[in-house]
């Protein structure tokens, strides 16, 4: 009975010992981590070129102009929650 309660069943008749699963989970977690930190700060680094190249097209126009300085606050705050959360 220990020994059934210290192996993993995939459902094909295979067991895989806990050791092993506990490994391999932490292994991709140590990964994870750092990789969404970068895929995300990627996509606000593209998002802040893009805010950049609209802030060009529409300098004189007062009204867009308060949209997009709206637009970089809520983009910077969610940059920073996202980034580091």
């Amino acid at each position: 009975m220990a020994a059934a309660a210290e192996k993993a069943s995939l459902g094909l008749s295979q067991e895989i010992p806990i050791d092993s699963v506990i490994a391999a989970v932490s292994k991709i977690e140590r990964y994870s981590y750092p990789f969404a930190a970068l895929v995300w700060t990627v996509v606000f680094a593209v998002r802040f070129r893009y805010l950049r190249f609209f802030r060009l097209l529409i300098n004189r126009q007062q009204p867009l102009a308060d949209y997009w300085k709206v637009k970089i606050a809520v983009t910077l705050i969610a940059a920073v929650f996202n980034i580091c959360a």
